[in-house]
């Protein structure tokens, strides 16, 4: 019996033995963590998205001063914090929106985009240089929807897109819409030419995505930025 079982054991180290000895031991490979995600601005990831800062000016042409609301700020605010909560659902917590408003509303002369122009002559800064935020540069607009319009690090965006009663549950994402523009993200639609039956020509806009650029009339909680913006953004 002893005979027997010192066998098995025998056998059975003898087993193990070849398999160190013959199979081996498996290698392990030190990899490299994952990089974090940082967001940038659109194709461009020298500039980081991480903190970003939107200062609020209310200006208001000198020949519109009778349209002139007292509650500017209000309409902002509301439309800035759901702003930053779409925006931090979006970028998944990795960005952050600051802002500031500006006390007083501006009386100009110029009309549209030219009025950052007019300010900056008037000593108005657009600087963007600080190296630990992005700045977006806004202007709540009292004048004619038409006139709405963004660039890089700049937003003019007509009130009446913000309070016309028409417009009530798309506010924000017309707001949201002109912001992602001044990032650098391009318009997820075309426009064509419709021939009417009259034969008059009317613009109409085709589509490209179904995100908030380019559908504006849903509500912002409705909506979302499109897989291949965020990639492009660094997400």
């Amino acid at each position: 019996m002893r005979k027997y079982l010192f066998g098995v054991l025998l056998s059975i180290f003898g087993v193990l033995a070849a398999i160190y000895f013959f199979v081996g031991v498996p290698n392990v490979y030190e990899t490299n963590s994952l990089l974090p995600l940082t967001p940038h601005l659109y194709q461009d990831p020298t500039r980081s998205l991480e903190r970003i800062h939107v200062a609020v000016w209310y200006v208001v042409p000198q020949d519109n001063r009778e349209s002139q609301i007292e509650n500017w700020k209000e309409v902002v605010k509301e439309n800035l914090e759901k702003l930053q909560a779409f925006h931090e659902n979006q970028f998944q917590g990795r960005s952050h929106i600051t802002y500031e408003i500006s006390p007083e509303p501006i009386l100009v002369s110029q009309q549209g985009l030219l009025v950052r122009q007019e300010l900056q002559e008037r000593g108005f800064v657009f600087l963007n240089d600080a190296p630990d935020e992005y700045r977006v540069f806004l202007l709540l607009y009292e004048g004619d929807e038409e006139a709405t319009g963004s660039e890089k690090d700049f937003v003019l965006v007509s009130r009446t897109l913000l309070t016309d009663e028409s417009y009530r549950p798309f506010h924000a994402t017309f707001f949201a819409h002109e912001f992602y523009h001044a990032l650098g993200v391009p318009d997820r639609y075309e426009e064509s030419a419709k021939v009417l039956p009259d034969g008059r020509k009317e613009l109409v806009g085709i589509l490209t995505s179904g995100d908030i650029m380019g559908r504006v009339r849903v509500p912002i909680e409705q909506t979302y930025l499109s897989r291949e913006t965020l990639q492009t953004m660094g997400l």
